[in-house]
């Protein structure tokens, strides 16, 4: 598993070993030159850049990669990988932890807007602009 506060090392080590240029290692890895410079310096990127460099660092497909699907989903990989526990141990753990999670993560929240100006603005314009916000969140929300 590549942790992500031994990423930049590693880009960096990667790209005196090819002689790239950070431009150049930022081109091939599919991420901008200014996001790549700060992840050297020790910045740990959102999980896409992560997930980008990974995959250029030869990363992807090795257990590299953050896990994926819901935070319950994530835990109870761990736990059944989890070589001091016995498979219906892991099960049992996962259902403790997913019972209450369920009972309390917090589903679809409305997007708020607050408007300086809303006094001189129709109703309708904020009400258009919150059905705009809300729609953006959810399309980021379902972004893989």
């Amino acid at each position: 598993m590549l942790d992500p506060a031994e990423l930049g090392g590693r880009v960096k080590e990667r790209r005196r070993t090819e002689g790239l240029s950070l431009r150049r290692a930022a081109e091939e890895a599919q991420v901008s030159f200014t996001t790549l410079s700060r992840v050297e310096a020790g910045h740990v990127p959102d999980l896409t850049t992560y997930k980008k460099l990974a995959r250029w660092l030869g990363f992807a497909g090795t257990g590299a990669e953050p896990d994926q699907g819901t935070t319950i989903q994530v835990i109870a990989g761990h736990l059944q990988r989890d070589p001091a526990l016995a498979p219906e141990d892991a099960d049992r753990i996962s259902r403790v932890v997913g019972e209450p999670y369920d009972a309390l993560a917090r589903r679809e929240q409305p997007a708020q807007v607050h408007l300086r100006v809303a006094s001189t603005l129709r109703p309708e314009v904020a009400r258009m602009l919150g059905a705009l916000i809300t729609d953006m969140r959810r399309s980021l929300i379902d972004q893989p």
